[in-house]
């Protein structure tokens, strides 16, 4: 079985929309998927040099499922508040606490 490869169709997406804006988000401890794989990914995918900063990297003390870790989570909702408002400034985004 082939691993799935979606670099390259992220990239496509990119160039037909160049105000898309990728967060990737990853935990420092994460054990389901290689460290640093995302960034050796996103770094080689065929993508124009001013698209490159639209793709933004976040780190967090926690493995695969950030939520699980309280205080890694509480920095994730305030990275994608940042992430929402610079991806729609124009846009007050607000995000509801559940």
């Amino acid at each position: 079985m082939r691993d799935a490869y979606v670099a390259g169709d992220l990239a496509d997406a990119m160039r037909k929309n160049p105000r898309l804006r990728v967060f990737s988000v990853n935990g420092l401890f994460d054990l389901a998927t290689p460290f640093s794989i995302t960034e050796y990914d996103l770094a080689h995918i065929e993508l124009e040099p001013r698209l490159r900063g639209n793709i933004e990297f976040a780190y967090y003390p926690s493995g695969h499922m950030i939520y699980l870790n309280v205080d890694a989570l509480k920095q994730l909702r305030s990275d994608l508040e940042g992430f929402y408002s610079r991806a729609v400034p124009s846009t007050e985004v607000k995000v509801t606490q559940f």
